[in-house]
């Protein structure tokens, strides 16, 4: 309580004995993490928002019974990674397929116009 006398029960900091390094530009805030129980737990969503950017997204990851907070930061960032690289991947096969869509559209009224 020294180190940070403003926490409260339900709004708190904490210093971690190792910092969590995130690779690429995010804001992450874990919602809840429990240590060294006789279960899994789903640390309910995480929102992920890219900076300066006001949309955000959202998804699951789960803790695992007596995972170190190495693992899970290691998870994490993987998880996060992995997100992003699948959201872009369906992003650009959209687009892909639009684009075609409006050549053979194209195409076709130049047809129609002989």
């Amino acid at each position: 309580m020294d180190l940070y006398p403003e926490n409260i029960m339900t709004d708190f900091t904490v210093l971690l004995k190792e910092p969590i390094r995130l690779e690429v530009q995010y804001e992450v805030a874990l919602v809840e993490l429990t240590y060294k129980h006789s279960w899994s737990l789903e640390v309910d969503q995480l929102f992920i928002q890219p900076l300066n950017s006001p949309n955000y997204d959202v998804f699951k990851l789960v803790y695992h019974d007596g995972e170190n907070i190495k693992s899970f930061k290691s998870r994490l960032n993987g998880e996060i990674w992995k997100y992003y690289i699948n959201k872009e991947y369906d992003r650009r096969l959209e687009l892909g397929k639009s684009k075609k869509f409006l050549k053979i559209l194209k195409s076709l009224k130049t047809l129609l116009q002989v």
